[in-house]
């Protein structure tokens, strides 16, 4: 019977595999692809003048030049998120597959805006989806601190430098995420002095590979400009802090950035806070050792929540940021209620809880307020989520009912993107066909179809006089080489 439980999760892991194999495969190359695929692509990455963003930018500069390698890096990239989540959270098998199928099923319906901005493209993908692997992995083992039974690092190993390495690389994504990990390392180095008074070889070397990362991060001279001045990139990137910054200007800016934040952490994707909203009632409904007084207050708070989400209305509404808040406070109220009686196990989740909140904070300096930032917030989302579901439904009988139930909706939605990306797949050959027949025979002019589905593609489309240039330029060369590139236009 153990055997062929295994088996069957072999398949259902290779299903997945399989899938995103194929997604990966069907999305074209969108926007700043284009130029990335070109030799100022290689000038881009060596010289940092647009950011600093070094290991996200190299995996940009390999995927737009081998299709081959774009399928299998977003392939794989896309399969090992919801598995590394799974990893960390999880220690039985069923309980990995059930978080694994949860992980899939909120990533499959992740905000459409959020989505387009990371996984529908592809230089998105590469510095903010990348850096939420490498992320996981190294969190997860920073989350380790807060364990009841808190093993010994031991001697300086291979592991540990593997996992130094992995930190230093994944700091040269994105600037925030640089900042959270490297104050995540500091406090799990304090945290586990004072739990031992020992130094832990394997948080040591992640604190040192974070404040390396770090250092090279922010080495770029464009941050000695935006310290200067405020501004570079021709104005493409702003801070609210530089060296002429009086101390109030600086906190009214930040105030006014933070507003925004909650809505966009919490709230901007309902299906996930739905997912956690019936975790925690689920929760609550088996706790026995909570006072009823407590307990009841927070089980009608969460049901309010729950018919709130399954609304529309909180999506324009002024007071989402409000809202959001509340929904935090509800979550914060049912972990004090449901974990309360369990100290190591309520800090680690209360962590986790908190976790989205502190990986965005450094964002209120800039004027950065994109949707692809919130990646990694909804990431660290759905490993909260994954905690809560592997503290319900204990039984191996519940555990298999509840993986039933989760692969049947995550089937839903793979053929649900299934549909898209086929047609999406299909335009794209057909687009690809069209281009090099023209580039061979040396056409004037190309009338290439438009994409569907361009909810899921951030900018299929040349938009300025800069990106058609790009954009032809990137299509000869895939193509064949032609001293005259044919005038682009598309069918509206």
């Amino acid at each position: 019977m153990k055997k062929s439980l295994q088996r069957k999760e072999i398949c259902v892991y290779l299903a997945f595999l399989a899938f995103y194999l194929w997604m990966a495969a069907q999305i074209p190359y969108t926007h700043d692809d284009w130029d990335w695929g070109l030799p100022v692509g290689i000038q881009q990455l060596v010289t940092a003048s647009l950011n600093s963003r070094y290991v996200g930018n190299f995996f940009e500069v390999v995927m737009t030049r081998s299709e081959f390698c774009k399928t299998v890096i977003m392939g794989f990239g896309f399969f090992l998120l919801p598995l590394l989540i799974a990893e960390v959270v999880s220690k039985e098998a069923e309980d990995k597959l059930s978080v694994f199928l949860l992980s899939n099923i909120l990533i499959l319906s992740m905000n459409s805006y959020i989505w387009r901005q990371t996984c529908g493209w592809i230089a998105g993908y590469a510095n903010f989806c990348l850096s939420a692997v490498f992320l996981v992995v190294i969190y997860g083992r920073l989350l380790r601190v807060l364990d009841d039974t808190l093993a010994d690092s031991g001697k300086f190993s291979g592991k540990t430098a593997a996992l130094g390495a992995l930190c230093l690389a994944g700091q040269m994504f994105i600037e925030n995420i640089a900042i959270f990990l490297f104050l995540a390392a500091l406090l799990a180095n304090g945290i586990y002095w004072l739990r031992t008074k020992r130094i832990s070889w394997e948080y040591l070397t992640i604190f040192a590979a974070a404040g390396m990362g770090l250092a090279v991060m922010f080495s770029s001279s464009i941050f000695r400009s935006l310290w200067n001045t405020g501004a570079a990139v021709d104005g493409y990137r702003q801070v609210f802090i530089n060296s002429e910054t009086n101390l109030s200007t600086m906190i009214h800016q930040c105030l006014q950035q933070a507003k925004a934040l909650p809505f966009r952490i919490w709230m901007n994707n309902r299906y996930l806070c739905l997912a956690i909203a019936v975790l925690m009632s689920l929760l609550l409904v088996q706790k026995d050792s909570a006072k009823t007084w407590r307990k009841d207050t927070c089980s009608v708070a969460t049901g309010v929540l729950i018919a709130f989400l399954l609304q529309d209305v909180y999506l324009d509404s002024r007071m989402g940021a409000i809202t959001s808040l509340a929904f935090f406070a509800v979550i914060t109220g049912d972990l004090l209620v449901v974990f309360g009686d369990n100290r190591r196990k309520l800090m680690r989740i209360l962590v986790t809880w908190i976790s989205p909140i502190g990986v965005i904070l450094p964002i209120i300096f800039t004027t950065e307020l994109g949707e692809r930032l919130f990646f990694t917030s909804n990431v660290l989302l759905i490993l909260f989520a994954g905690e809560l579901i592997c503290a319900c439904l204990q039984t191996s009988e519940q555990k298999h009912r509840r993986n039933a139930l989760l692969l049947g909706i995550a089937i839903l939605l793979m053929t649900g993107f299934g549909r898209i990306y086929h047609a999406i797949g299909v335009a794209k050959v057909e687009r690809d066909v069209l281009i090099q027949n023209a580039v061979a025979a040396q056409a004037e002019e190309i009338h290439i179809p438009r994409y569907p589905y361009q909810d899921y593609l951030w900018y299929p489309e040349p938009q300025i006089t800069e990106r058609v240039n790009f954009f032809k330029e990137f299509c000869v060369r895939r193509s064949v080489k032609s001293p005259r590139p044919p005038k682009l236009s598309s069918s509206s």
